[in-house]
């Protein structure tokens, strides 16, 4: 197999005889507080599970090149054919005074490298929109906000005399969102599964009742899958089986 390439005639590779560390990197112009994606196809190939990390980077920098913040993805070690990155789009917000950022691809250790079809750019954003009411009434100065910081920001918004509010400036996601309606004296709603869509307002409307939350927090729960490898099983006699 060729791991020179995923497509075109070309790709970014380095090549790491020792302990020591390569780096293939540009700089592009960017904004400060935007969400920007950033995804490549990588091949690796004896990157030492010990000594070796294979990874993207990204660094937001000033208009001098100051390095302002560095967001390191998840590496990679042993060897691998050309494949999406995984999580195969990594997601990071610009901090304040952001002008460029440095995209790098590096190999720590020793080891073989491949990067190809790399893509940086803003994250596509839309917004969401709606009404707050009880029993038809519309209910003022509502904090209908998403849960967790999403990249670093809080997003939120108060609903108006209407009951109306808007957020906007949502990136495009996978999982998709939690958001939720609080106001002290009404219990507080929870919508989940929410999908934000790309240049549109997803209308999400809540419906409130009077009253205290419970006092036992809010949880969110999570799972994530991984790949085990067994060794040789164990025969169990007939005598001895349950």
């Amino acid at each position: 197999e060729d791991k020179r390439r995923n497509s075109g005639n070309r790709c970014a590779a380095i090549e790491i005889q020792e302990n020591a560390t390569g780096v293939w990197q540009q700089i592009v112009p960017a904004e400060e507080n935007i969400v920007y994606e950033y995804s490549a196809f990588i091949a690796f190939e004896d990157v030492d599970p010990v000594k070796s990390k294979c990874r993207l980077q990204l660094e937001f920098l000033d208009n001098e090149n100051i390095l302002i913040k560095q967001v390191n993805f998840p590496y990679h070690v042993q060897t691998r054919r050309f494949e999406l990155d995984f999580p195969h789009i990594l997601k990071a917000r610009s901090p304040k005074n952001t002008k460029k950022i440095k995209a790098v691809f590096s190999l720590q250790g020793p080891g073989k490298a491949w990067f190809d079809d790399v893509f940086l750019a803003p994250a596509p954003t839309g917004g969401i929109s709606g009404c707050v009411t009880s029993g038809g009434k519309r209910i003022s100065n509502v904090r209908v906000f998403f849960c967790n910081d999403q990249w670093g920001k809080i997003c939120e918004a108060y609903t108006d005399a209407t009951g109306k509010y808007t957020i906007t400036g949502m990136p495009v996601t996978f999982p998709r969102y939690i958001v939720m309606a609080q106001k002290k004296g009404w219990k507080t709603k929870v919508i989940g599964d929410l999908q934000i869509n790309a240049d549109e307002y997803t209308n999400v409307d809540f419906e409130m009742e009077e009253g205290k939350d419970p006092k036992d927090n809010f949880r969110i729960k999570f799972g994530s899958l991984t790949s085990v490898k067994f060794g040789k099983l164990t025969v169990i006699s007939e005598t001895n089986a349950i």
